[in-house]
């Protein structure tokens, strides 16, 4: 017996609109309801390539600035020590 918690929730979808929609029988081949879990898959799809398309673009350009950031600092941090250490010494 297969639970519902471990069915993928499009999966779901798709069967209980084929489920539901009794009424009209060309919505309950197996067909149409494979073409649309079909349909949701590439639009779930479409979805994630935006987001990934998005978050990758940001995140790079982000974290570069931090890294220009953190060089800027060690070096900053390197001066101070090199001179705090040179005073101390004389």
């Amino acid at each position: 017996m297969v639970t519902l918690g471990l069915i993928p929730r499009n999966v779901l979808t798709v069967l209980c609109c084929c489920y539901y929609c009794r009424k009209d029988q060309h919505l309950l081949s197996s067909v149409n309801c494979w073409y649309l879990l079909l349909n949701q898959t590439r639009r779930e799809s479409r979805d994630h390539a935006t987001l990934s398309d998005i978050y990758t673009n940001n995140v790079i350009v982000r974290l570069a600035q931090i890294s220009e950031d953190v060089i800027r600092l060690f070096k900053k941090v390197s001066e101070t020590v090199t001179s705090s250490l040179l005073v101390c010494t004389n």
